[in-house]
């Protein structure tokens, strides 16, 4: 809180927006200063299409100021979504909006908050409510805050929803049952309230920003790498940088450019990582440190899927027995057909989330890389994942997700379409 005579009023962002008669205020001082585009980024419900359109695309007359690392993670994933709708409802864009609704609270806390305390917007409001001319002169800094609102009242002023005694309700029972088990009331939720959300990208909001915990058998559970090694403490900008969703996004970038030898990919997703981490995390932090990261992440990540030597023997005694015998690499298969792939189809076809295309792809990357017997360590960890997660998916085993992979690879450089592969792909018919 700061003080101006007898009067306090809250002073963070996260603070104006809850307090009605300031926000209208700030936001007509800002209009003033023409750096209106921030605070209403930050208002915006999640809504990836209309925010792109409004706030992030290039020719947008109310385009924020963010790193261009931001911009470019969001075009590429816009992008796709033009050729597919459905991308606009990719779990990237929780992770995407709120690093730009961060970085614009940030803006304006850095450059406008001083600057509107001295305005004569917020000294007629002042007035208004009771205050003098001159206490504006002797400000009153680090007063305590008020009681905040309870989470699910926030929540529910976020998402717009008009009942807040439902969202209420479904946070509580959110946090006591788990995610898979609430789909179908977050499904009705939804609907009633009239939102465009999936339930996946609904719950991943609540937990991203902090209205819910996210059960432990939550799928919005953060899975990222481990960071400690040899008991090697880490720093705090470590935890910091990796717990960012974009930073997450560019470093997956960087490495899939690195195995398909594309340089200028592999700069400019590092160039994306960097201002990234320097903007949402410490403006310290150099190239170097962020390369450093992305190679010790990626030696992590090796190691995770090398293959025991018996590996594939174990497989075949489990009736989980690799597509190709002898492991080799698929040298009829580019990796440049990877991206290429319709994996929206692939994921209806064979009824599995949006949220896993990335695993999909990487299974895909190895195949082509490093050989099936690579990419069938890669699908026993996902078909172990959609197990826990009681998926509806139609895949069976591990092999029978590797062969599905392939049979779209080859189909793809076919020029066909992705199709529903049953157990035994190879047998299946064109």
């Amino acid at each position: 809180m700061i003080g101006f005579g007898e009067k306090t009023y809250p002073d963070t962002i996260e603070t104006i927006v809850r307090d009605k008669a300031l926000l209208g205020v700030f936001q007509d001082f800002l209009k003033g200063v023409m750096a209106d585009e921030n605070i209403n980024m930050y208002l915006a419900p999640h809504e990836p299409k209309v925010v792109y359109e409004r706030f992030i695309r290039e020719e947008s007359a109310e385009q924020v100021n963010v790193p261009g690392g931001l911009f470019a993670i969001a075009h590429a994933l816009a992008g796709q979504a033009e050729e597919d709708p459905q991308y606009w409802q990719h779990p990237d864009w929780v992770d995407i909006l709120e690093s730009f609704r961060s970085t614009c609270a940030k803006n304006l806390t850095n450059d406008k908050l001083t600057q509107f305390w001295r305005s004569k917007q917020f000294k007629k409001h002042h007035v208004a409510n009771g205050g003098k001319p001159e206490d504006l002169s002797s400000p009153m800094y680090n007063l305590v805050d008020p009681t905040a609102p309870p989470l699910w009242q926030q929540a529910a002023e976020h998402f717009q929803f008009k009942n807040a005694e439902v969202m209420k309700a479904y946070i509580t029972a959110f946090e006591r049952r788990g995610e898979d088990r609430m789909r179908t009331a977050a499904v009705k939720i939804l609907k009633a309230e009239g939102s465009k959300l999936t339930p996946n990208i609904f719950n991943k909001v609540l937990v991203k920003y902090g209205f819910a915990k996210g059960p432990a058998s939550s799928d919005t559970k953060n899975e990222e790498p481990k960071l400690v090694d040899d008991g090697i403490a880490v720093k705090d900008w470590q935890k910091k940088m990796w717990a960012n969703g974009s930073f997450t996004i560019a470093v997956k970038q960087f490495i899939e450019a690195k195995l398909q030898g594309d340089k200028q990919k592999m700069v400019s997703a590092l160039d994306t990582a960097q201002s990234i981490a320097a903007v949402t995390v410490d403006k310290g932090i150099t190239k170097k440190m962020v390369a450093t990261e992305i190679a010790a992440y990626a030696k992590r990540k090796a190691q995770a899927e090398k293959p025991q030597k018996n590996e594939a023997i174990d497989a075949a005694a489990q009736g989980d027995t690799p597509v190709q015998a002898d492991g080799g690499t698929r040298t009829d298969l580019d990796i440049s057909l990877v991206p290429k792939v319709d994996w929206q189809t692939f994921v209806k076809l064979h009824d599995i989330d949006n949220e896993d295309t990335e695993d999909l792809k990487a299974i895909a990357l190895l195949l082509i890389k490093k050989g099936e017997d690579h990419a069938l360590m890669s699908s026993k960890k996902l078909h172990q994942k959609l197990k826990k997660q009681k998926s509806k998916s139609k895949f069976q085993s591990a092999s029978h997700i590797l062969g599905a992979i392939r049979d779209t690879m080859i189909r793809k450089k076919d020029g066909k379409k992705p199709r529903k592969v049953s157990k035994a792909p190879e047998a299946a018919d064109g």
